[in-house]
């Protein structure tokens, strides 16, 4: 038990050092409309988390989850990104692995709503995704309510 306390004390330092730059701590915001599936246990939805970690260093993290957690993809912003952010708009190229894809939408203090990219629920009869997609802003640690 007490190994166990260390660790989490361990952890805790760490984040905490990761975390805060020059003295001044991160901004971490979430967007999400992951939700849980409890009938086939799975997870699904997208997630865009805004990290700020100082003046020359904001990153977009997006995922989607699809049966399961998707592994974020990182974007570090532009000047022209963060531009594009304070007047409301997303506008990024991904790249996962070969698959290139542009995340369109808009952003306020409760929500962000996209145009393209991501992916939710929200399907029509033959299987497509439905646009827009809302992903609304969260608070950690996020719950995942049901599908």
């Amino acid at each position: 038990m007490r190994r166990l306390r260390g660790m989490a004390s361990s952890a805790t330092i760490l984040l905490g050092s990761v975390l805060s730059v020059h003295g001044a701590p991160a901004t971490v915001t979430v967007y999400s409309n992951v939700c849980y599936n409890s009938e086939f246990g799975d997870v699904l939805g997208t997630r865009i988390i805004l990290l700020d970690l100082g003046p020359k260093d904001k990153q977009i993290l997006y995922s989607e989850a699809q049966g399961g957690e998707g592994i974020p993809i990182v974007h570090l912003l532009t000047p022209d990104d963060e531009k594009s952010l304070k007047q409301g708009r997303l506008d990024f190229q991904l790249d996962d692995g070969g698959r290139s894809f542009t995340v369109h939408g808009t952003i306020s203090k409760t929500a962000i709503v996209l145009s393209s990219g991501g992916s939710s629920t929200n399907l029509d009869a033959e299987g497509r995704q439905k646009w827009p997609i809302r992903l609304k802003r969260i608070a950690l640690p996020e719950r995942w309510p049901a599908c």
